[in-house]
This record gives structure tokens, C-alpha cells and sequence, in this order.
């Protein structure tokens, strides 16, 4: 999995969170390959609260989520966007080696 692809994971969690459980194996592997590089270190653990060990099967967990997740991704999503800055351009170059 690469950073961009557990981007998309947790943003369409964000996007499904009302209409189903959002506890999936692709969310949690998301959330580990991006925990060591996202600061403040907290926001990757209250993400993990709320979409993972929440009982998502009531409507107001489920509720809970929809105001917590969309609030705690733009941080993650910058602080990766920070670390891919450097290397974004390079990386869109291809090489012939």
C-alpha cells in the first residue's frame, strides 16, 4: 500500500462512516503505515478511537464519527502532503535507467 492509496482509504471511511461500520483490516493498515510520519502524534490515535474502537453499530456512534473523522483527516492528510512535498516532483519524473 503507498501513502496516496491509505489517503484514499481513510477519506472514503470518512465518506462511508454514517452508512456502515468503517472497522476494516484496509483502515487499520492505512492508519499504521501512516502513523510514524503524521505530527502532532495524537491525531493518528483519536482517528483510530473513533472509526476503529468505537461501537459504530449504533446510530450515535456512527453520528460521533461523522464529526470526528472529517475533523482529525486534514491534519493527517497534511502532515503527509509535508512529507511527499520534498519528493513529489522527483517522483513524477520518469526515470530510463
Amino acid at each position: 500500500m503507498t501513502v496516496l492509496e491509505a489517503l484514499a482509504i481513510l477519506e472514503a471511511a470518512i465518506l462511508e462512516c454514517k452508512k456502515r461500520n468503517v472497522n476494516t483490516p484496509e483502515v487499520k493498515s492505512a492508519l499504521e503505515l501512516l502513523e510514524p510520519y503524521v505530527r502532532p502524534q495524537w491525531i493518528i490515535p483519536q482517528f483510530r478511537h473513533h472509526a476503529l474502537e468505537h461501537n459504530a453499530d449504533s446510530y450515535a456512534a456512527r453520528e460521533g464519527q461523522q464529526q470526528v473523522l472529517p475533523a482529525t483527516f486534514p491534519g493527517i492528510r497534511d502532515a503527509v502532503g509535508e512529507l511527499l512535498g520534498g519528493r513529489r516532483a522527483s517522483a513524477q519524473i520518469p526515470r530510463n535507467t
